[in-house]
């Protein structure tokens, strides 16, 4: 596979990594799960002050992983759940679905805290494992058995902390959810979790190779809002929500796109970065020109000392500079004077390479 060297102009935006960021408003850990949660509208708010969930926000984000339309919803499930409430919707959709009940008195208590047994059942109907909870053993050892409580002390009696949270659905959507069919069997089939089942998502693994602003063996002809994703199966076209300066910052990174169709196109849900790529960002202040190449970048830092290093570029590089594919590139187009140099290597056999300035040369 050839590599990248893509350029963008500093003045136009500043990307020194894929843009893959998790938003700023919660402190929440830089990992896949809430990179897919977010994109699945399914990370709980937390009320000011408090490091646990309500019962209403996690059960408004079962109501969404389970698909559930909640605008669709306008009559009150609950007794203390009024059009007014922050999750009305979603309750009603929860309810209707049966992954919630309330108590003898019709009420939900939205605004309480939820408990870690309350939380696990609540995933476990989601799931479709609530039915076969006497047959295994009941909840508890449901949870175990499935593998929804994997690494997660036991914890009855406490409140569900964000960081509980994150971990019991990074286990639930890891696990393959339970039908029935016709005749009212239970069956449980191989790759069938509830981003499947539910969400009609499937996984495509690849390079993205073009967006709206270029591609990286040529000119795109692509909608602002669209991708290339180059997979094993071949080269896959999607829509995307994100903004098109948001794609070019994804150009030449290999991800992993959980995408549905929907109007007759393939749509991206979510993108996500595959582990085991390799980026280095170096500022042009950082580099030693003379002894930069084509082949060969050279600059200072590091460590404390600031020692000279070598990032090697692979020869057949792909060149993108100005947003635009060039089909050469020469030793001085790797020495600037301003901006950054993005280097990438997404299989450890040389670096594929973007800088944040223009080529040195006029083209």
């Amino acid at each position: 596979m050839k590599k990248i060297l893509i350029a963008i102009m500093m003045c136009a935006l500043v990307l020194q990594a894929p843009v893959y960021a998790a938003e700023p408003e919660q402190e929440l850990p830089d990992s896949n799960t809430v990179r897919l949660l977010r994109d699945l509208d399914a990370v709980p708010e937390l009320r000011d002050g408090s490091l646990n969930l309500t019962r209403g926000a996690f059960a408004a984000c079962a109501a969404r992983l389970a698909g559930a339309k909640p605008a669709s919803c306008t009559t009150p499930a609950f007794g203390d759940v009024g059009p007014e409430h922050a999750y009305f919707a979603e309750l009603s959709a929860a309810k209707a679905l049966g992954l919630i009940q309330g108590d003898a008195r019709g009420n939900f208590a939205p605004n309480d805290n939820i408990l870690f047994g309350d939380a696990v059942e609540i995933l476990l109907r989601l799931l479709g494992y609530y039915d076969l909870a006497e047959e295994f053993g009941g909840l508890d050892n449901t949870a175990v058995r499935t593998g929804l409580t994997k690494n997660l002390p036991a914890a009855d009696g406490e409140y569900v902390t964000m960081e509980q949270y994150l971990a019991l659905m990074s286990n639930a959507l890891s696990i393959n959810v339970v039908s029935q069919s016709v005749r009212g069997e239970y069956e449980v089939r191989s790759h069938n979790t509830l981003l499947q089942a539910y969400l009609g998502l499937t996984r495509r693994t690849g390079q993205v190779t073009a967006c709206a602003y270029t591609a990286l063996d040529g000119v795109s002809e692509l909608d602002d809002d669209s991708f290339v994703l180059d997979t094993q199966d071949g080269a896959l076209q999607l829509r995307s929500g994100r903004a098109k300066e948001e794609l070019f910052g994804l150009l030449g990174h290999r991800a992993e796109v959980y995408c549905r169709e929907e109007d007759g196109r393939l749509t991206a849900v979510s993108i996500l970065p595959v582990s085991g790529e390799r980026v280095l960002s170096i500022a042009a202040r950082d580099l030693d020109r003379d002894r930069t190449t084509r082949t060969a970048v050279a600059y200072y830092g590091g460590d404390s000392r600031g020692s000279l290093r070598t990032a090697r570029v692979s020869k057949s590089a792909f060149v993108v500079y100005n947003r635009s594919a060039a089909p050469s590139y020469i030793d001085e187009d790797f020495r600037i004077t301003d901006g950054r140099i993005k280097l990438i290597d997404t299989d450890g056999d040389g670096a594929c390479l973007l800088y944040t300035s223009p080529s040195p040369r006029d083209r």
